[in-house]
Parts: structure tokens; sequence; C-alpha cells
């Protein structure tokens, strides 16, 4: 059985500021509570891995350091 993927959220951020914000899509807020839940706690999860990697990246390499994404690429 394929995969079926659909985009559920958009992540944006002000490359001048450095605030985020989230657009949720309505193929992810059309469908069930269940199901939503399940996806954002395993977004959760990944964002904070990635955010707890790129705040030891900072505090050894400063923050014009590009490597934080260089393994996922």
């Amino acid at each position: 059985m394929k995969e079926q993927l659909k985009v559920g959220i958009t992540l944006n951020f002000n490359g001048d500021t450095g605030e985020g914000s989230i657009k949720l899509r309505s193929a992810f807020t059309d469908n069930n509570v269940l199901l939503q839940i399940d996806c954002l706690q395993d977004w959760i999860g990944e964002l904070t891995d990635i955010y707890n990697k790129g705040l030891e990246e900072f505090r050894n390499n400063g923050s014009y350091s590009r490597k934080l994404f260089k393994e996922v690429a």
C-alpha cells in the first residue's frame, strides 16, 4: 500500500526578526481530532529534536553556523 502524504501545516519565518508562525492547511484541519493530535505530537517531537540540536550547534559554533540541516539534505 502506497503511503499518502499531504501538506498539513506550513512553517513560516521572518528572516529579519527571527519570528516564526504556523499556517494550518485544510487537509489537516478538516480531519478528525485523533489524527490531528497524533500528528501534532509527532511534529512537536521532531521539532524539539531539531531545536535541541540547533541549540547545541549554536553553543558550539555560534549563530552563523549552517551545519544544523546538513545531515538532512
